[in-house]
């Protein structure tokens, strides 16, 4: 049992019951979006300041659509594997899904990892096809724009770095060859923590090859291979991958502890980051 901070952010709307949580770091996210849409696609869609910057305000709010279906995607084959999806919280670098409980068995951790690029593939797919049909360029490259965004959200989360998705399908297939899932998970994370030292690593680089003129992706690039680095390790811990497996009756009690907990900011480890 848990209690609601005081100061936690609150579920604005539910989709198919699950809650949908805007945390207050989310707004870093939209201003980031909204300044990049207004420089460079707002010109084509729009004349005059105001409705150019009416018109960048749709994107971060697309991107967050396109984020949400992601992580929903995740919390629907959870349930279909008899998980609780409670709340999905977006969040500066994307999304967070709140899975109750653990996956009973390697495919069924496979499938859930794995819904939810597939969704932003699908999503990406179908976007980048109608900019193709429609007569506007401006409306065009707004869609194929979009369209990249969740082909980038796909194949960022399929990178081998728990507990991204693709750190998630890496730790399945290990279960799935070793049997023994605490093992599978402390390999899984060791991946991870390799790939949020390699995001760092670009980062610096960035900065020594740009001169300082890439100053911000850099800065970007660190530090979310810094927030990766904690969440590897909070997930780690949370899943079993710092002791042997404490059996079937004890995960699901810790499972549902950490995924009802709630405070002042997103729990990587109580879900699936997207």
């Amino acid at each position: 049992m848990s209690r609601r901070s005081r100061t936690a952010p609150r579920a604005l709307l539910r989709v198919l019951g699950v809650e949908i949580v805007v945390h207050p770091s989310w707004l870093a996210s939209f201003a980031l979006v909204a300044f990049l849409a207004h420089r460079e696609l707002a010109p084509g869609l729009a004349s005059g300041a105001a409705a150019r910057w009416a018109v960048a305000a749709l994107f971060p709010l697309a991107f967050a659509a396109s984020v949400l279906a992601h992580e929903m995607s995740h919390a629907v084959v959870a349930r279909a594997h008899r998980l609780e999806a409670k709340r999905i919280t977006l969040f500066v670098f994307g999304g967070v899904a709140a899975i109750g409980g653990e996956a009973p068995r390697p495919a069924a951790e496979y499938r859930i990892a794995v819904a939810g690029p597939l969704s932003s593939l699908l999503i990406a797919g179908a976007l980048v096809g109608i900019s193709r049909a429609v007569g506007s360029p401006g409306v065009a490259e707004a869609l194929a724009f979009l369209g990249l965004v969740n082909l980038a959200l796909a194949v960022f989360n399929l990178v081998p770095g728990f507990p991204l998705d693709g750190g998630r399908i890496l730790r399945s297939a290990l279960w799935a060859r070793t049997r023994d899932r605490a093992r599978a998970t402390r390999l899984a994370a060791a991946g991870g923590k390799a790939v949020a030292f390699g995001l760092v690593g670009a980062g610096a680089a960035l900065v020594v090859v740009s001169g300082g003129d890439e100053a911000l992706p850099a800065f970007w690039w660190a530090l979310l291979g810094w927030f990766l680095y904690g969440a590897n390790g909070s997930a780690a811990r949370a899943e079993g991958g710092d002791a042997p497996d404490p059996g079937p009756r004890a995960r699901r009690a810790r499972g549902a502890i950490v995924a009802s907990h709630e405070g002042d900011a997103p729990e990587p480890d109580a879900g699936r980051g997207g």
